[in-house]
């Protein structure tokens, strides 16, 4: 069972043993690696966050209480991918274009005026309302994990998010009309 293994190592890295550890690290890096780079898109950073969390569990091997160490590990690595968010440690311009792509992506070229519209409209919302629209709309996070990101309680998040959508429905509805 992975379970009794992942706790018969970490109960050898509690104890100093390296081999131990080395094993823990080989089995979890890449996995690891992946999802933090499905997050930030940066391989720099990616590899720097699994590297410091791997880092800290070595140093703090002998205080931690960890019972299922792959869920601790991504939520380490999790954390720490918001941690550098906040901290703007990654170009944000990759959820700009993130966000840019997905709509080039799904709108057909007779569309592209729409496109270019609701671009505009998105760039006029209030720096926080667009950085939870981002959040929340292109990189999946949760209402929760926006909360915890940004340092702000649930409810505002679900606030900020329909007075983003209400505005944008209200901006579209005039460049509608524009083209009409």
């Amino acid at each position: 069972m992975i379970l009794e293994s992942d706790s018969k190592l970490v109960k050898a890295i509690k104890q100093g043993d390296t081999t131990a550890f080395n094993t823990l690290y080989s089995k979890y890096w890449e996995r690891l690696f992946s999802f933090v780079y499905g997050l930030s898109k940066s391989e720099v950073l990616s590899k720097d966050i699994v590297q410091d969390v791997f880092i800290s569990f070595w140093e703090r091997r002998g205080t931690l209480k960890v019972v299922n160490v792959e869920a601790y590990l991504f939520q380490s690595v999790k954390f720490a991918f918001f941690q550098a968010y906040k901290k703007k440690k990654f170009n944000t311009e990759t959820l700009h274009a993130a966000f840019e792509n997905h709509l080039i992506d799904h709108v057909s070229q007779a569309d592209q005026d729409v496109v270019h519209s609701l671009m505009h409209c998105i760039e006029a919302l209030p720096q926080r309302r667009k950085e939870i629209l981002y959040l929340r709309k292109f990189q999946d996070f949760s209402i929760k994990e926006i909360a915890l990101e940004l340092n702000i309680s649930n409810q505002t998040v679900k606030n900020q998010m329909g007075l983003a959508l209400k505005q944008l429905k209200e901006s579209l509805k005039k460049v509608a009309l524009t083209f009409f």
